[in-house]
């Protein structure tokens, strides 16, 4: 999902596209993608696991630092392990759900917020839009199917932090969607 968006972003014309990844192989093949895509698009990337606060405060920094500031924000981190039943799950397993799944995008919006609310406000000021975050959920969330508790209880949590984020933040300019 996160290489198709950042694919889709530059044929659509992005100026700059950040992008990060716990594997430097997968983040170089996504690059030399969105390269073809659209030679004019700019783009950096960060090997970076979501789960790890200074590790996505350091991504965030990077990116604003070498575009000058973040207009749209996509939090596209997802885990989905085996769909034991609760009383047979792995705990381990379980709480990774919840870690990559809500963590991973609360912590992206945590460190992405302040430069999307400079963003939109520098482009309500010339009528233009910026300050988008984008949080990807899931179908899921709104189902019980067995065995899926972890991973349709957190993409739930996800769709709830959506509301959250533009409770705290619509009137600083912020559009938040959670995209299923």
């Amino acid at each position: 999902i996160g290489r198709a968006t950042a694919i889709a972003f530059a044929q659509a014309g992005a100026k700059a596209i950040y992008v990060t990844a716990r594997s430097k192989t997968a983040l170089e093949e996504t690059k030399t993608k969105i390269i073809e895509a659209n030679p004019d698009t700019q783009c950096e990337t960060m090997v970076c696991d979501v789960t790890d606060a200074d590790q996505v405060r350091t991504a965030v920094e990077d990116c604003a630092g070498k575009f000058g500031g973040i207009d749209v924000a996509d939090a596209n981190a997802g885990y989905l392990g085996p769909w034991p039943k609760i009383g047979e799950s792995d705990v381990t397993t379980w709480w990774r759900s919840w870690e990559v799944n809500l963590k991973g995008a609360y912590l992206l919006a945590r460190f992405c917020l302040p430069h999307l609310i400079e963003s939109a406000r520098k482009h309500s000021e010339n009528g233009s839009s910026g300050g988008h975050l984008l949080l990807i959920s899931s179908v899921g969330a709104q189902l019980l199917m067995p065995g899926a508790s972890d991973y349709q209880t957190s993409k739930h949590a996800v769709n709830r932090l959506c509301e959250f984020i533009h409770v705290d933040h619509g009137e600083d300019g912020v559009k938040c969607f959670a995209v299923h």
